[in-house]
């Protein structure tokens, strides 16, 4: 899952419509003590999104959205594999023990990786750093 997840919040627009497009500046990028809070309306009907671009109108008002979700962005010292991610700048624990560090720089956020039970119930615990793609030029 990409780190530009964490940067889409869904807002519940209610009663009328919003105009515009959004730019997200490192002022609106999240850090630690924020609380993200999610909306989701599992069964959206009459919406109609259209291509990106300028001089676009979305109507969001037919949502609903009964289930909230609230995620605080922890301190990542606060979580049991800080050492791991030395760069992270906050972390989000889930209630399943899993831990997701991020790192916040001007123009985005990045995902650095995360730790805790992998999915499954198995009981095996796991580590997971991602890492940037690197180009090489190989030979033919």
């Amino acid at each position: 899952m990409r780190t530009n997840l964490y940067l889409l919040f869904l807002i519940v627009l209610s009663y009328s419509p919003i105009f515009g497009q959004i730019t997200v500046q490192n002022i609106t990028i999240p850090k630690v003590g924020d609380t993200l809070r999610t909306a989701t309306d599992n069964l959206p009907s009459n919406i109609n999104i259209t291509n990106p671009g300028p001089n676009q109108t979305w109507d969001f008002s037919n949502l609903v959205a009964p289930f909230v979700t609230e995620t605080v962005l922890l301190n990542p010292s606060e979580g049991m594999s800080s050492f791991q991610f030395p760069t992270a700048t906050y972390m989000i624990k889930q209630t399943d023990n899993a831990e997701f560090y991020f790192r916040n720089t001007n123009n985005q956020t990045l995902q650095l990786g995360f730790t805790g039970e992998a999915p499954g119930g198995l009981g095996i615990n796991i580590l997971a750093k991602y890492v940037p793609l690197k180009s090489t030029n190989r030979p033919r």
